[in-house]
């Protein structure tokens, strides 16, 4: 994509975002940046159960067409995109924000990875004290125990 239609986008999206106010039942998920697959798996299961929700207005976020989301389905830096990133309260992606959602929005939103182990990687390589009792476990685990026996 053009550096200079993103960083149009992105301007429009910061301009508006202090004219315009979030509606608190707007979501918007991506369903780009799946690691190689159609779409990102965590964000195509957790659409299809908000979808079904009646109190929550869904937009999704890609560059493929999924029939299954055909209705609710905006495309990267369409109209509709700009809108939805302006209006959403909550922003779902699986793994990085400026890849799948790219131009959000930052002035009150939410937003939520739900790329599986994420907290626990941080939390293990930023800690020493975690790292430790890690290894102490792994070492308990293949000693020799009578009890075992």
């Amino acid at each position: 994509m053009n550096i200079v239609i993103k960083s149009t986008v992105k301007l429009l999206v910061l301009l508006f975002s202090f004219f315009v106010k979030v509606k608190k039942n707007n979501w918007l998920i991506s369903l780009d940046g799946g690691g190689g697959s159609k779409c990102a798996e965590n964000t195509y299961a957790f659409a299809r159960y908000v979808s079904s929700k009646k109190n929550i207005s869904l937009k999704v976020v890609s560059k493929n067409n999924i029939k299954e989301f055909k209705k609710i389905l905006v495309k990267p830096f369409s109209i509709n995109y700009i809108v939805a990133l302006i209006r959403s309260r909550i922003l779902i992606i699986e793994s990085d924000m400026h890849n799948d959602i790219p131009a959000y929005r930052d002035n009150e939103t939410i937003k939520i990875n739900l790329f599986h182990g994420l907290a626990l990687k941080k939390i293990y390589y930023s800690s020493k004290h975690i790292g430790n009792i890690f290894e102490k476990k792994l070492i308990m685990a293949l000693e020799i125990n009578d009890a075992n026996f």
